[in-house]
């Protein structure tokens, strides 16, 4: 996906050159590794989407907190810019449009017809898509809630 964003980015503006990066929050790919890596040739600006379905205050509040934390530590030592965060993913229109063609193109490339997407619930998850979570699973809410 980092790469068809950036496909389309310089398709849509071929002045500049943009590189994307997908960071998890509580596994590989982490965003220390993106910002040694960032180190070595600072960006002017470096953006962050969270790409939750709905927008998460609490999820997004977290990486802001932990972003200005990584900034007061360093003082200036790293040479990174402080992030722009784009919010509102989840509300914005043109992200229902998006989602809705792209569940239906899915739907239709594996076979389904009008009677069976009719008939169908679309569940659209951010975080809470497991049933039965395995114990010890670290969802990250005990270290950022005590």
């Amino acid at each position: 996906q980092a790469r068809a964003v950036e496909a389309r980015l310089r398709e849509l503006d071929p002045t500049r050159d943009y590189h994307c990066r997908v960071v998890m929050e509580f596994c590989a790919p982490l965003l220390p590794v993106h910002l040694n890596e960032l180190k070595q040739n600072p960006p002017d600006e470096i953006v962050v989407l969270p790409l939750y379905m709905a927008e998460s205050d609490f999820t997004t509040g977290i990486s802001r907190t932990d972003f200005a934390a990584y900034h007061r530590n360093a003082r200036g030592k790293h040479g990174l810019p402080a992030p722009i965060y784009v919010g509102g993913f989840g509300f914005d229109e043109r992200m229902g449009r998006l989602l809705a063609e792209f569940v239906l193109d899915y739907c239709r490339q594996h076979g389904w017809d009008e009677a069976r997407m009719r008939g169908a619930a679309l569940m659209l998850g951010a975080h809470g898509t497991l049933v039965y979570p395995p114990e010890g699973i670290n969802s990250g809410a005990r270290e950022t809630l005590y």
